[in-house]
C-alpha cells in the first residue's frame, strides 16, 4: 500500500490481503497498518470523492478484457464503484448491488468486500 500510488515503487506501509469465494460470493478482506494518528475519511454520499482519504480500490477484470469492475469504500463505510468505459478511463455511472464491513482497531483498520459474481458478469467461480 501506499499514501499516494506509484507505478513499480515500493509500499510505503504494510499490508494484508485476503480472498476466497463460494457459488454467489467473492469476498476479499483487505487490511492496511497504520498508526492511530494517519486515519482520515470525511465522504458519507455514495460514489462521492475519496480524494485524501484513507480508501481502499478494488479493481477486478473478470475476462482479461480490459472491461474491468471498482468497488471502493473509505473508513466510515462509504462505497465508491464503477466500471471501465471505452476508450479509457472509467465511470462511477456503474452501481452494483454489493455489501462491505469496515472495522478500526488502534493500528489497522480492515475492509471485507461482499461481491456478487452477477455484479461483475463472470462465470463465478469456474472462471478459473
Amino acid at each position: 500500500i501506499q499514501l499516494v500510488p506509484r507505478y513499480k515503487e515500493k509500499s510505503t506501509r504494510k499490508i494484508e490481503a485476503y480472498a476466497s469465494y463460494d457459488e454467489k460470493f467473492l469476498y476479499i478482506k483487505v487490511k492496511p497498518f497504520y498508526t492511530e494518528n494517519e486515519r482520515f475519511a470525511k465522504t458519507i454520499a455514495r460514489d462521492g470523492n475519496f480524494e485524501g482519504e484513507d480508501a481502499i480500490f478494488i479493481i477486478i477484470d473478470p475476462l482479461c478484457s480490459g472491461k474491468y469492475y471498482w468497488f471502493g469504500v473509505n473508513l466510515l463505510c462509504t462505497k465508491q464503484d464503477g466500471n471501465g468505459i471505452e476508450g479509457g478511463g472509467s465511470s462511477k455511472e456503474w452501481d452494483a448491488i454489493w455489501d462491505c464491513e469496515v472495522k478500526q482497531h488502534k493500528n489497522y483498520w480492515y475492509a471485507i468486500f461482499k461481491i456478487p459474481w452477477k455484479a461483475i458478469k463472470s462465470l463465478g467461480p469456474t472462471l478459473g
